[in-house]
C-alpha cells in the first residue's frame, strides 16, 4: 500500500451479522491495513467472540453507551496512538470492495493530506445511488442524485458510514464535534477540513455498500426526530452568519418541524405510541437545541448508521 499506515476502524452498534459481514469484507482487502478497531458501542457485546473469529481484529468496549461522534473519536484515538496515519471509519452496516482501501490510500498519497470518501452504494440493488449535499437555502442536508465527475470529485462533506481521512486533518482541526452527536458531525467535520484548506473528495472506484438506518429505524423514527429538531440548526448556528440562520429556521419550523409535530400529535391523539414518541422526540430535541441542556439521546440500540 503506497504512502501512511492505515486502520480501519468500525462503530460496532448494530446486529452480529452485520459486524461479521463488514469485518469479513475488510479481510478480503488488496492492501491489508495496519490494524483493525472496532469499537463496540452495543449493549448485546457483538464483539465478544471476536477472539475466536477474527484474531486479528482488535475491540474497545466503552463503559457507557456512546454517540457515534463519541465512538468514532474513541477508534480514531486508538488507531493514531498505535501509528495509523489514515483513519478508514466505518459503520458495521457497511460493507467494502477489497479494493476500496487501495484507491483510497492511492488518491491520499497523490493529492495530499485530506478527506477522501468511497463511493456510497445502497446495499439493495432496487435503489439508486445518491450523495448528501448541503442545501443553506432548505434542508441543510438534502440527497442528490449521483453524477459520473471523473476520478475525484470534490463533495460538500464525506458521509461517516465510510470515510478515510489523514492523521494530519485531525491535527489541524480536531476529531468530531461530540456536541452533535449523530448527524451533522460528518458534515461538520468535512466543512471545518475544507475551510482549513484540505481536499474533501469522492475518489471513484472506491466501492462500499451501505445498509442504512438498520437501527435508528425507517421514515421519522423517534432518534431521527429528536436529532433532527436539534441538530439542523445547530449546525446552521456553527457554520453560517445570522441573516442564513433565520431564513434557514424559518423553512426549518415551517417545513419540518411543525408539520411532523402536528403528524405526530394527531397519530397519538388515535393510540398511537409511535406517534406519541416522535411527537415527545421533536418537543426533546427543540427544547436541547435552545437549552442546550440534556443529555444525548440514545434508543434502545445505539445507531451507528447515517
Amino acid at each position: 500500500m503506497p504512502g501512511k499506515a492505515a486502520a480501519f476502524v468500525v462503530i460496532a452498534g448494530g446486529s452480529q451479522l452485520d459486524l461479521d459481514e463488514c469485518l469479513l469484507s475488510l479481510g478480503e482487502s488488496t492492501c491489508p491495513p495496519g490494524q483493525t478497531i472496532v469499537v463496540d458501542n452495543s449493549p448485546a457485546g457483538l464483539c465478544d467472540h471476536l477472539s475466536v473469529s477474527f484474531p486479528n481484529v482488535a475491540a474497545v468496549q466503552p463503559r457507557t453507551r456512546l454517540t457515534f461522534a463519541q465512538a468514532a473519536n474513541l477508534g480514531t484515538r486508538m488507531a493514531i496512538a498505535r501509528g495509523a496515519g489514515l483513519v478508514f471509519l466505518l459503520n458495521d452496516d457497511v460493507t467494502v470492495h477489497p479494493r476500496a482501501l487501495e484507491i483510497l490510500s492511492t488518491a491520499e498519497s497523490q493529492n495530499g493530506p485530506g478527506i477522501y470518501a468511497p463511493e456510497i452504494w445502497p446495499y439493495e440493488t432496487s435503489r439508486s445511488r445518491t450523495r448528501f449535499a448541503l442545501d443553506w437555502k432548505k434542508h441543510l442536508v438534502v440527497r442528490v442524485p449521483v453524477a459520473v465527475n471523473g476520478p475525484l470529485s470534490p463533495i460538500d462533506y464525506a458521509e461517516g458510514s465510510g470515510v478515510l481521512f489523514s492523521v494530519e486533518v485531525v491535527h489541524m482541526i480536531g476529531l468530531f464535534d461530540e456536541a452533535f452527536g449523530f448527524y451533522y458531525e460528518d458534515a461538520d467535520f468535512s466543512l471545518r477540513a475544507a475551510r482549513a484548506g484540505f481536499p474533501v473528495c469522492e475518489v471513484e472506484g472506491a466501492r462500499v455498500w451501505h445498509k442504512g438506518s438498520v437501527s435508528a429505524g425507517a421514515g421519522l423514527s423517534p432518534f431521527k426526530a429528536y436529532y433532527r429538531a436539534r441538530n439542523t440548526l445547530r449546525f446552521a448556528w456553527k457554520h453560517r452568519n445570522r441573516a442564513h440562520l433565520v431564513s434557514i429556521a424559518a423553512y426549518h419550523f415551517a417545513t419540518f418541524l411543525v408539520p411532523s409535530l402536528v403528524w405526530a400529535a394527531s397519530r397519538a391523539v388515535v393510540g398511537s405510541r409511535i406517534g406519541a414518541q416522535i411527537a415527545a422526540a421533536l418537543a426533546r430535541g427543540t427544547w436541547d437545541l435552545f437549552t442546550g441542556t440534556g443529555k444525548p439521546y440514545l434508543p434502545r440500540v445505539v445507531p451507528p448508521s447515517k
